[in-house]
């Protein structure tokens, strides 16, 4: 009666629920990744990480070791798309990042959490800087408010939110399944996937 969870569902597996283009790439693109991690987008031509990362196997993927926000390592314009996970809400200055992505790539998919996730997992991360939403053509942010995650951060919690929705084994069988099947048709929504073409638009305000 009570099954097992499934196996881990990389962002770039859930992102083109939003982001159709990332279905429907051409193959004479060439594609960039920053920051991909343990996870890496199997469409990228090149990842860019500040820690060493291990390419897709079978995939010709180059790997770059670099900050993500380091200038000119790369031409103006040198890749058709570029993707980005999970990773804008470490850095400290998010808009000089979206300035050098402008500058290095044609196109791309942002994707990162929503200020609702942070709320939903007790504020875990200890590293995220930065609250975003998308307001039409462009990205806003705020930082987190240091205070509030001091007082909902409970790691306990964290565990248990994460045994539930993403990784077992979870305590609560049947009740599990239903937040999974929830957690697992939400999560685009719960985080911000936002397509941009020409020029990545950040705006932190207050």
């Amino acid at each position: 009666r009570w099954r097992k969870p499934g196996p881990h569902v990389s962002t770039w597996e859930y992102a083109v629920e939003r982001a159709p283009i990332m279905a429907a790439i051409p193959p004479e693109w060439r594609c960039v990744e920053f920051g991909p991690g343990d996870h890496p987008w199997p469409r990228a031509n090149v990842l860019v990480d500040i820690c060493p990362v291990k390419a897709v196997p079978g995939r010709n993927q180059t790997v770059v070791i670099a900050d993500a926000c380091e200038k000119d390592r790369f031409g103006t314009k040198d890749f058709d798309f570029a993707f980005t996970s999970h990773m804008t809400e470490h850095l400290p200055d998010p808009v000089a990042f979206a300035q050098e992505l402008s500058r290095v790539a044609k196109r791309g998919v942002v994707v990162c959490p929503r200020a609702g996730k942070e709320f939903l997992f007790g504020f875990n991360e200890p590293t995220h800087l930065w609250q975003f939403e998308q307001r039409k053509d462009r990205l806003i942010c705020w930082k987190i408010d240091e205070e509030q995650r001091a007082a909902m951060r409970d790691d306990d919690y964290a565990r248990a939110m994460h045994r539930i929705l993403r990784l077992g084994p979870s305590r609560f069988e049947e009740d599990s399944l239903a937040c999974r099947r929830w957690f697992r048709r939400s999560e685009s929504w719960l985080d911000v996937v936002f397509s941009w073409e020409g020029e990545l638009k950040i705006e932190v305000i207050p």
